[in-house]
């Protein structure tokens, strides 16, 4: 009998091993991809967080200045260069990190027309007759800073979408991963329960019990709990290893989540922010310039349509406006810019 005995543990051990070997070789794998789609999502994250760098009334502020400077006003601080080279080096360093196709045309669409902003910016310096300077300022700075503002707005989506995408991907290994990880361990479970049937029930209850783990785990119950004791060191080694990769398993799905959450919020701020600082510094230049011109009638009027701009942005703190509202919110806007760029800038609301 203690020869039968000796001769099933050396049979269940040399069955152990040979599972043991596809089961490392399936823990070494996924252990690979989890460290590679960790690194992706991180990277991609780290783009998308990067990229809120940049000046989010880039198109404003450039324009409003060359403006200033092209008429030669006394508002004029002079030709920006300095926050066109601030873009040109974001978009660098955003292609240093960045391996999506899309997402680099958009980046090499913005290199490209900062250069050739800088190169204009120079000509209109170097132009001194008015009316070449207002025809260079309409054909070539405000159609480059507005499309410099898109291929980066186009790069956050694009970066967004690949970043939601790699997440839907990432969940859908891991579950096809547990799946196999689940399936292996069954495998095993079963065998070295039928081998070791006639073996001692100090061998066959901790096999019992990793096996309630696994029905656990297949449930979806990743909590972490007391590893299975039995005396064999390699079921012990197992059932340990079994609660670690639950751990990981866990901490991963709650890290995931988190992270999509984080982005969510980040996708919604970017799209709802529409009022900023400079913003307002700029319209109320422009309230104090044309009060200086004597123009009170029109300073009313953009400090009513300013007023009411913050006031409907403001929503009484509700997240849901009206679509009445919105008409209201954005022909303030519109009113406002009308003011500040007469010459440039005429609109036409169209609503059922």
């Amino acid at each position: 009998m203690k020869a039968r005995r000796m001769e099933l543990d050396d049979r269940l051990k040399n069955l152990t091993r040979t599972l043991l070997v596809p089961m490392l070789a399936l823990s070494l794998v996924m252990m690979f991809l989890f460290t590679a789609y960790n690194l992706y999502y991180s990277r991609i994250s780290g783009n998308i967080v990067k990229s809120s760098q940049f000046n989010q009334n880039f198109k404003d502020e450039i324009d409003l200045k060359m403006y200033y400077f092209a008429v030669d006003s006394e508002f004029s601080e002079g030709i920006p260069f300095d926050e066109v080279d601030e873009a040109l080096s974001l978009a660098g360093q955003l292609l240093d990190s960045t391996s999506s196709p899309s997402s680099r045309r958009s980046l090499h669409e913005v290199v490209s027309l900062c250069e050739n902003l800088k190169a204009s910016m120079s000509q209109l310096e170097n132009t001194s007759q008015y009316e070449k300077r207002i025809e260079q300022l309409e054909s070539n700075i405000y159609v480059s800073t507005e499309l410099i503002q898109y291929y980066m707005y186009n790069y956050l989506y694009r970066e967004s979408r690949q970043l939601a995408s790699s997440y839907r991907v990432m969940n859908y290994g891991l579950y096809i991963m547990l799946a196999a990880f689940l399936l292996a361990i069954a495998i095993l479970t079963a065998v070295t329960v039928k081998k070791q049937r006639k073996i001692s029930s100090s061998i066959t209850k901790p096999i019992d019990l990793l096996y309630d783990r696994v029905e656990q785990l297949s449930r979806g119950s990743l909590t972490p709990q007391t590893p299975v004791v039995a005396e064999d060191r390699k079921l012990q080694a197992l059932a340990a290893g079994f609660e670690r990769m639950a751990e990981q398993l866990s901490r991963q799905m709650e890290l995931n989540r988190i992270e999509a959450e984080r982005v969510r919020n980040m996708e919604f701020l970017l799209i709802q922010a529409q009022i900023n600082p400079h913003f307002l510094y700029n319209t109320l230049d422009a309230i104090v310039w044309l009060i200086e011109m004597g123009q009170s009638e029109q300073a009313i009027d953009m400090i009513t349509n300013l007023s009411g701009f913050f006031r409907l942005s403001l929503s009484n703190g509700r997240d849901v406006i009206t679509l009445r509202e919105e008409e209201l919110h954005v022909r303030s806007y519109l009113e406002i810019q009308q003011m500040r760029y007469k010459d440039v800038l005429s609109y036409e609301i169209d609503m059922d």
